[in-house]
C-alpha cells in the first residue's frame, strides 16, 4: 500500500491531490485499514484509561504540578471511562486492535481528546477530530466549545479554534487554569 503514494505526497485513489507527507501517510495507514476511528465499545475502558494516564503524565506536567496532575489521572479511571460514555459520545482511533486515541463530544462540546503521547503528531488527532467535527455537524451545531490545558492551545488553533479567555477551575479542590476555545462552522 506504501507505494500508492508517490514521493510528492501525491495519493492517485483521491483524483492526485496532493497531501503533506504526514497527511499522505495517515491515508495510507487509513487506506491499509491500520488507522480506524469507531464508537467506543465498554471493552475499551481499560485501554483509554491507560492512554489517558501516559498522555497526561507527558503533557499535563509540562504547564501544570504534579499535583494537578496526579487528579487529572485520578479522575480518569476505567470507571470514570464507563461514566463518560454515559453521557457524551465516544470515539477511538485504533490500529492493530491497539486504542491510539479519544475523543468525545456533549452536545456542543469537545471532551476527552488525547492521543497516546507515542503517536502524537501523526494525524491521530487530526482523524479524531474530523469524526468530531461531522458528529458535531451532525447534531446541527453550528459552534463547539472545549476547556484547553495551556499545552492543546497550539494543537486547537491548528484546528481552528480561537481563544476566548482563560479559565479559574478547581479539580477535587485544587485550583488549575485552563482556556476557553470555541470554533464556528460555516
Amino acid at each position: 500500500m506504501m507505494t500508492e503514494v508517490t514521493q510528492s505526497g501525491t495519493a492517485p485513489w483521491c483524483s492526485g491531490q496532493s497531501f503533506s507527507p504526514l497527511e499522505a501517510e495517515t491515508l495510507v495507514r487509513i487506506r491499509a485499514g491500520l488507522l480506524l476511528v469507531r464508537k467506543f465499545q465498554k471493552g475499551d475502558a481499560l485501554q483509554v484509561s491507560s492512554l489517558i494516564h501516559r498522555s497526561q503524565r507527558v503533557t499535563l506536567s509540562k504547564c501544570y504540578s504534579k499535583r494537578v496532575t496526579k487528579e487529572f489521572c485520578k479522575i480518569n479511571s476505567p470507571k470514570d471511562i464507563l461514566r463518560k460514555a454515559e453521557d457524551r459520545q465516544l470515539f477511538v482511533a485504533e490500529e492493530k486492535k491497539r486504542i491510539l486515541g479519544v475523543i468525545g463530544i456533549k452536545e456542543n462540546e469537545l471532551k476527552t481528546f488525547f492521543v497516546d503521547p507515542k503517536h502524537q503528531g501523526r494525524g491521530v488527532g487530526r482523524n479524531l477530530y474530523e469524526r468530531f467535527k461531522k458528529e458535531a455537524l451532525k447534531n446541527g451545531h453550528k459552534q463547539v466549545f472545549l476547556h484547553a490545558t495551556f499545552y492543546a492551545v497550539p494543537i486547537y488553533q491548528k484546528f481552528g479554534f480561537t481563544r476566548i479567555r482563560r479559565i479559574k477551575r478547581e479539580i477535587n479542590g485544587i485550583p488549575f487554569y485552563d482556556v476557553l476555545m470555541k470554533m464556528k462552522y460555516a
